[in-house]
């Protein structure tokens, strides 16, 4: 319809301006030939509009389809990726725990640690350092009993692995001197090396900590206690 209209009315515009000149030149009635002759110059201008309107509704939706497609596509191929390398529910530690975004917060979910926070973490040639704080100390019997619980904790966890081969473990408190000052101090040192944790049968080694954490300090290579520390056990 568009096409027709533009057609017919572009030849109108010739034949008319013909006619006119024509009327002009021999001196007749030249208006009715101007008058239909502007007629169909607005109605071959209307009919140009007419396809503007559809060509601007058909680039639009081309586009529309165009933006679409390559975003479903690249949202799929980025959700393959991780679903291949991030398996759900289990903790990929296969070298040094650094390297696999295991920060203080995330070892605390790992050992359970219901009490204090794990202030510091560190690996350094197959030696895994950790260091646990706690603010609020009911008796330091009790702190003794959880610091000796976590570092089995930690050996059962991480000497599964063949990096770490020795693991050192400082429990740490706020210690007040005799002049009224507070201060962070490591009250207790353990040092476990890996093949001297071989043989132990965790389930029934954490009841027997529990009832003594003892029966950690006794098995480990070795551990130091504070003297000012040591003084408040029983």
């Amino acid at each position: 319809m568009r096409d027709f209209l533009a057609v017919i009315s572009f030849l109108g515009i010739g034949i008319f301006f013909i006619a006119f000149v024509v009327s002009a030149i021999m001196k007749k009635n030249y208006k009715k030939p101007a008058i239909i002759m502007g007629i169909c110059f607005v109605l071959f201008i209307f009919a140009l509009f007419m396809g503007n309107d559809k060509n601007d509704n058909s680039i639009i939706t081309s586009n529309n389809t165009v933006d679409n497609t390559p975003e479903q596509h690249t949202d799929q191929s980025v959700d393959q990726d991780i679903d291949a390398s991030e398996p759900e529910n289990d903790i990929q530690i296969n070298t040094v725990p650094k390297n696999y975004n295991i920060d203080e917060n995330e070892l605390m979910k790992i050992l359970e640690i219901k009490r204090g926070i794990i202030n510091e973490l560190d690996y350094e040639e197959g030696i895994m350092s950790v260091t646990w704080y706690q603010d609020h100390v009911l008796s330091a019997d009790g702190f003794m009993k959880d610091a000796c619980i976590i570092a089995t904790k930690l050996y059962e966890t991480f000497f599964k692995f063949e990096a770490i081969n020795e693991i050192i473990f400082y429990s740490m408190i706020d210690m007040c001197d005799q002049k009224g000052n507070i201060s962070k101090e490591k009250v207790l040192y353990i040092r476990m090396i890996k093949e001297n944790a071989s043989d132990i049968n965790y389930p029934m080694f954490y009841d027997m900590v529990r009832e003594d954490y003892n029966s950690l300090l006794k098995i480990v290579d070795y551990y130091l206690i504070m003297p000012d520390f040591k003084e408040e056990l029983k």
